[in-house]
């Protein structure tokens, strides 16, 4: 009952799940709470999560630092309704309406376009109903926008059935494309891409990415040593796949389990070269 001021755990289908939930929780938190105290080096680290809203922290940022933006934000379609928890293991726990998402969306472009350098690209993913809308405001931010959305496809046998038997089942999701300064990509993919999801039993974050799906991203349109920018980023998988490719990498996340997790996904395989910026009243270990 203490843990029922977390929306994740009072919106929970039951009360084992909302245990489940509570173990979970404390546990990255705990772990996360062990890799803030870790002393930090003089050398500036190639991955940083910070925790707050990307409305707030993005205004902040300096401008003509980042070669990349890759952003997974909200996709304005009530992922955080009924409807989809009864469908689903890890829950949606964020505002997922369309008047939020676009405000989110809007940020993303002009303030992306500001910090990005001056030939830079970046990735949004969205849902089809936004696409449109979407690229118009990514133009008016001054990207130039791939005409068509590039088509992930995360399975080729389960997906989301919005009208039940009556209907086909989803197994795709979509993602806009944009350049700056004609930078382009390094080299071309198809506009299909075929990964499969994280898979329920692995999966730790609701709408989580899979890291190969990040990776081929990223190679296809930045360098070794380049930045990444993920201004919303989930449970860290941008942040594992810059790692991995040798790039540097920036993640900003509000939610508190998102944020523990991104830490401690980004401290995977050994990973020494990670640093968090956190508020002055964070708790500590004490207050676990």
């Amino acid at each position: 009952s203490q843990h029922l001021h977390d929306p994740a755990i009072a919106k929970a289908r039951n009360a084992t799940e909302a245990l489940h939930l509570v173990y979970q929780k404390e546990e990255k938190a705990f772990a996360a709470e062990l890799i803030k105290r870790k002393p930090q080096g003089e050398v500036a680290p190639d991955i940083l999560v910070r925790r707050g809203d990307l409305l707030a922290v993005l205004p902040g940022l300096d401008a003509n630092q980042f070669d990349l933006i890759l952003a997974d934000p909200p996709y304005g379609i009530g992922a955080d309704s009924g409807g989809f928890r009864a469908r689903t293991v890890q829950h949606h726990n964020y505002s997922d309406d369309t008047t939020t998402a676009k405000k989110l969306l809007q940020a993303i472009c002009s303030e992306g376009f500001r910090v990005s350098r001056q030939r830079a690209n970046m990735f949004i993913f969205c849902d089809i109903d936004l696409f449109s809308w979407l690229k118009e405001t990514a133009q008016r931010a001054g990207w130039d926008v791939f005409r068509t959305p590039i088509t992930w496809v995360k399975s080729d046998s389960e997906g989301l059935a919005p009208w039940g038997r009556s209907g086909f089942r989803r197994t795709c999701e979509w993602i806009l494309y944009a350049t700056k300064g004609d930078k382009g990509l390094y080299h071309a993919p198809v506009d299909i891409l075929r990964h499969n999801r994280v898979s329920r039993s692995d999966r730790e974050y609701g709408p989580e990415k899979p890291v190969p799906l990040l990776e081929q991203l990223i190679a296809a349109s930045t360098l070794p040593g380049d930045s990444v920018l993920d201004p919303c980023c989930g449970s860290g998988s941008t942040l594992v796949a810059a790692r991995r490719l040798k790039r540097k990498a920036l993640g900003i996340e509000q939610d508190e389990k998102a944020f523990n997790l991104a830490l401690v996904n980004s401290q995977k395989d050994d990973l020494s070269t990670v640093a968090v910026e956190l508020a002055p009243e964070e708790s500590s270990l004490e207050s676990l």
